[in-house]
C-alpha cells in the first residue's frame, strides 16, 4: 500500500481511510502536538515545564518532543512506587533518553517519601498508587519550581477516563478532564497540561520506534485486573465495528466542556498537615498513608 505521498506506507488509519510512510506519519505526529500546545495555550508564559516520565512509550515521547521546544527548560520527574522488576526496568528506559537529550532526571520513591512500597501494602493498587503518584509530583514540581507538569496521556487514555467517571457517576473528576483542566488556582498546586491528548496511543508507539526512542515494554502487573482495563477492552470491542470511537468520544466530551465549566464549583481551597493544597482537613494522599500504617 502507498501513503498520501507516494511512498510505502507503514501505518492505515482506518478511521480516517488512509494509509501514512514513516516521515509523513511522525511529521503528523509533531503537527497534531505542535498544535495542541499552540491552541490550549499549554506552556503560555511558562518558563520552567516538569515532565512526568514513567520510561514507557507515552511519558518517553512526550519528552523527546518535549525536548524540541525551546523556550522552556524541562525537569524530568519519575516515580518510583516499589514495584519489583517492572519499576526498575522502566527508571532504566527513563534514565537512557534523559541522559540522551541531557535532561535534569530526578526519582522520587515511595519507600523514601512514606515508608513503604506498593509492594508490601494489601490495597486496591490502583486506587492508592494513582493518588500517591500525584501528590508526590505535584509535591516535586512545585519544590523545582515548575510551572506546569506535562503527563503523557495519549487520546485513548482520555477516552478511557471520560468513560470511566461517566460509569461511576463522578461529576467532580469528568469536569477536571481535558488537555488542560485548570480546576484549583493556588501557587501550591502545580497545573498538569497534556500535550499528547489528540495522539492515538498506536501512533505514538509507531513515532517512538521511528524516531528510535527508547521506552519500557513492560505493563504494570497490578493493572491486569482494574476497572480501566475493563473499560479498554470495551473501547476496543466497539473499535473492531466502528474505528472512529474513541475520536468520538473525545469530541463529544470537548463539546460539552463548555458546559462543564460554567456548572463546575470553585473548590474552596486548604491545607493539609503535609502542607499540600487539599479541599478538606486532610488531603487524600495523607488519609491513604494513615491507613496504610494504621494496618501495618
Amino acid at each position: 500500500m502507498k501513503c498520501i505521498c507516494g511512498k510505502s506506507a507503514i501505518h492505515y488509519r482506518d478511521w480516517e481511510k488512509k494509509f501514512y510512510c514513516g516521515p509523513c506519519l511522525s511529521r503528523h505526529v509533531e503537527r497534531t502536538f505542535k498544535h495542541t500546545i499552540r491552541k490550549s495555550e499549554l506552556i503560555k508564559n511558562s518558563k520552567k515545564i516538569a515532565v512526568a516520565v514513567s520510561g514507557g512509550k507515552d511519558s518517553n515521547t512526550l519528552l523527546y518532543l518535549m525536548s524540541k521546544i525551546k523556550a522552556v527548560e524541562l525537569i524530568a520527574i519519575s516515580i518510583d512506587e516499589g514495584i519489583a522488576g517492572y519499576r526498575k526496568q522502566t527508571l532504566q528506559s527513563a534514565k537512557k533518553l534523559c541522559n540522551r537529550l541531557n535532561i535534569e532526571h530526578n526519582i522520587i520513591s515511595f519507600k523514601k517519601e512514606f515508608g513503604f512500597s506498593m509492594d508490601s501494602i494489601d490495597k486496591n493498587y490502583c486506587s492508592y498508587c494513582g493518588v500517591l503518584r500525584r501528590h508526590l509530583l505535584n509535591k516535586t514540581a512545585h519544590k523545582f519550581g515548575a510551572d506546569k507538569i506535562a503527563v503523557g496521556h495519549n487520546m485513548d487514555d482520555e477516552a478511557q477516563s471520560i468513560l470511566l467517571n461517566f460509569i461511576r457517576g463522578d461529576m467532580n473528576r469528568f469536569q477536571r478532564l481535558g488537555v488542560s483542566p485548570h480546576v484549583i488556582s493556588n501557587k501550591k498546586f502545580v497545573p498538569r497540561i497534556k500535550p499528547l491528548r489528540n495522539i492515538r496511543e498506536k501512533e505514538i508507539v509507531l513515532y517512538a520506534m521511528l524516531n528510535r526512542i527508547p521506552f519500557a515494554h513492560a505493563s504494570c502487573p497490578y493493572s491486569a485486573h482494574n476497572q480501566r482495563r475493563s473499560i479498554m477492552n470495551f473501547i476496543d470491542k466497539i473499535e473492531s465495528e466502528y474505528p472512529d470511537a474513541v475520536i468520538q468520544i473525545v469530541r463529544f466530551y470537548d463539546n460539552l466542556r463548555p458546559m462543564l465549566n460554567k456548572s463546575a464549583s470553585k473548590v474552596k481551597i486548604n491545607f493539609c498537615q503535609c502542607g499540600e493544597p487539599c479541599s478538606g482537613k486532610k488531603c487524600m494522599a495523607c488519609r491513604m498513608i494513615e491507613d496504610i500504617r494504621n494496618e501495618r
